[in-house]
């Protein structure tokens, strides 16, 4: 695969702790052997990264004619933020899949009862 991209999102927890100022989210973008586009996200998919992961990606599905792919699989928390991410996504390239969703993922897509529009791939 060539890599095209990669971008983390920081935010910063109130008050001090552990992991202050560490990227919680992070986008890589990508395309496969066949030149699809591949948008890998991970981490805190939410309100406070999901501003900047969206700002990542604004170029790469610009150049999504044919449409593209979300790998998940290391998303650890997901809500109504990453529905939204991926519903813009798929107005804009029209064709959208998910690939290996994680479990919260995958909950969240079925709770919202979007696995019918959301597509993913077995």
């Amino acid at each position: 695969m060539d890599d095209v991209g990669e971008a983390e999102a920081e935010a910063e927890g109130e008050g001090e702790g552990e992991g202050e100022g560490e990227a919680i989210a992070a986008v890589e973008v990508s395309r496969d052997d066949d030149g699809a586009l591949i948008i890998s996200l991970s981490g805190e998919i939410d309100v406070s990264t999901i501003d900047i992961l969206t700002l990542d990606m604004a170029a790469a599905l610009d150049d999504a004619p044919d449409g593209v792919v979300f790998e998940l699989s290391e998303v650890t928390f997901f809500d109504s933020s990453g529905l939204t991410l991926l519903l813009t996504a798929q107005a804009k390239v029209g064709v959208l899949r998910l690939r290996t969703p994680s479990d919260i993922v995958r909950r969240v897509v079925e709770v919202s009862g979007l696995s019918e529009v959301l597509e993913t791939e077995r």
